[in-house]
């Protein structure tokens, strides 16, 4: 499994015609007071996969670290990946979020997307006062 492409939003909208919005994208968050919980920050994942991975029951963590490499908060997201029948695409979309992370200092933060213990991808996240 790998992750093609990441990124933190505000939100994500989906279409029926299968287009996808991702509104606000986060690189920098202004927070003037610390500590502050957001509500939650969406996480688009493009996900690549092969075979041997589909129809199996899979898990990515995702593990928010502050400017010291301290975990802030964790998330794990279980999904199947559908067999090839089901689905004849060899990537797949995940809106993931993480609900109530709290912030206590600022400067640069990352958010890592792991399986089974491999950091698949960081995104870099800034705190700014």
């Amino acid at each position: 499994m790998n992750v093609l492409n990441a990124m933190l939003v505000d939100r994500l909208q989906r279409h029926p015609d299968g287009r996808v919005d991702l509104l606000g994208l986060y690189e920098d968050i202004h927070l003037p007071t610390l500590p502050t919980a957001l509500d939650s920050i969406s996480v688009f994942v493009d996900l690549g996969f092969d075979a041997s991975e589909r129809g199996a029951a899979q898990s990515l963590t995702l593990e928010l670290r502050d400017p010291d490499g301290k975990s802030i908060h964790q998330s794990v997201v279980k999904f199947t990946v559908p067999t090839f029948e089901q689905y004849p695409r060899e990537t797949a979309q995940l809106d993931l979020a993480l609900f109530k992370p709290t912030f206590h200092s600022h400067g640069p933060h990352a958010l890592e997307i792991l399986h089974e213990d491999n950091v698949l991808r960081t995104l870099a996240l800034h705190i700014l006062p």
